[in-house]
């Protein structure tokens, strides 16, 4: 085996005087690069093999968290070397970047080539070029498709299921392949995905005959995005790692609207290492996939989030139906609010609808009860009171029963005009 060569900008190779030792992860040889702590890369990194180049773009990387865990998918299901010699030792996993654009030579004995396209310059800062993976998604509605569309802009594969078959013709016709069944789903992905309606659903899919973990293998990873209780999270994930398998709590913050425009955050909780790992994916979905502790603590994020949602959006409908009854443009009005320190996301994406008095679902009502119960299950469970989520449940309840479930929860609003029309 041949010394690697180092090769900086200008074409003038060094021969590269530390090896830092790889492991492999499934068919492809994977590598760790770790910034040095008080250093920003000035320059990309640039791994070339074969003349096939793998691009790190090591200058957009602000924090150096943002580099741990990076894996570049080089080809070959050896053991292989990187070599670097622009700064210490590499095997104290740290590179430093002192020069112009270098790349590393990476020897290895299986000729098989991977060809990955660089990194999307409309990426934002701080975040990692991903890996090309198999994503498999159980649940297609509105936030399954749009974490599907999403996945297949950035240049995955997707493989779905859902038990309505129009919903995985709608993945099919955007770019990705239908499975037959959960199993299948688990069979042909490298990562797994739910999300689901119910807590009854997604622990069936989970860990159900038939599941995902009958179709999983060793080192699989699930992805748990559906809003379910921290209990149940929690429960999954004993389960999923008892059986050698990872877990990671990804509720995500956001309609499926916003979504769909890149719009949100997910929040993440489990292993901080399969974080690390899995951020470049995650981060494809939403451009900032935040860590808040283990499993089960994301979804305490989430669920506080979701009573942020529920009390500011039957604020803005209140406010809305006030100057409604006290004769004035409400579109105007609208208008004024965004702008005023009164100004929130709610106002913003719920407002125009409770002014058109037109409620297509972004979040259908009937769904937002289930998370308004577990908000109040896990505040019982902590010991904390919650006056004003209670009166609002209350609101989006008599709402519901009135017979509008199956639209956008701003539809409260309806329940507040009914009250006003009474005074």
């Amino acid at each position: 085996m041949s010394e690697p060569t180092l090769v900086d900008a200008e074409g003038e190779g060094e021969s590269a005087s530390a090896g830092h030792d790889v492991g492999d992860h499934w068919n492809v040889v994977a590598a760790d690069l770790l910034e040095e702590q008080d250093r920003k890369a000035p320059a990309p990194l640039v791994l070339e093999d074969d003349g096939h180049d793998v691009v790190l773009e090591a200058d957009r990387f602000a924090d150096p968290n943002d580099l741990a865990g990076m894996r570049l998918l080089v080809g070959g299901d050896e053991r292989a070397q990187i070599l670097a010699g622009h700064g210490p030792d590499p095997t104290t996993a740290d590179l430093k970047y002192d020069t112009a654009p270098c790349s590393a030579g990476i020897p290895r004995r299986s000729p098989p080539i991977t060809r990955f396209a660089g990194p999307s310059r409309s990426r934002p800062t701080g975040t990692a070029s991903p890996i090309v993976a198999t994503v498999g998604i159980v649940g297609l509605g509105l936030l399954g498709h749009a974490i599907a569309s999403r996945l297949l802009a950035g240049g995955h594969q997707v493989v779905g299921y859902d038990v309505l078959p129009d919903k995985v013709g709608a993945l099919v016709a955007a770019g990705g392949k239908a499975a037959a069944s959960v199993v299948e789903v688990a069979r042909a992905s490298e990562i797994v995905c739910t999300v689901l309606p119910s807590l009854a659903t997604v622990e069936v899919a989970i860990v159900g005959r038939g599941g995902i973990l009958d179709g999983s293998r060793p080192g699989q990873v699930v992805v748990q995005m559906s809003t379910i209780s921290p209990a149940l999270t929690e429960r999954l994930a004993r389960e999923v790692e008892a059986r050698d398998r990872g877990f990671l709590d990804c509720p995500i913050s956001g309609t499926s609207a916003q979504v769909a425009r890149g719009d949100g955050i997910v929040i993440v909780g489990g292993d901080r290492a399969l974080y690390e790992r899995w951020r470049p994916l995650l981060e494809t979905i939403l451009p900032r996939a935040l860590y808040v502790g283990r499993a089960g603590h994301a979804m305490v994020v989430k669920l506080a989030a979701n009573l942020l949602v529920a009390l500011h959006s039957v604020a803005a409908a209140e406010a809305l139906t006030m100057v409604k009854k006290a004769g004035l443009d409400p579109t105007l009005v609208l208008d004024v609010l965004k702008s005023s320190a009164a100004a929130s996301r709610m106002l913003e994406v719920r407002g125009p609808l409770i002014v058109r008095d037109e409620y297509p679902a972004q979040m259908k009502l009937e769904l937002f009860m289930k998370d308004l119960h577990l908000i109040q299950d896990a505040a019982r469970d902590a010991g904390a009171a919650l006056p004003l989520t209670d009166v609002a449940e209350r609101l989006y309840a008599a709402v519901q029963q009135a017979g509008h479930g199956g639209e956008d929860l701003a539809v409260v609003a309806k329940v507040i005009e009914t009250l006003n029309g009474r005074a």
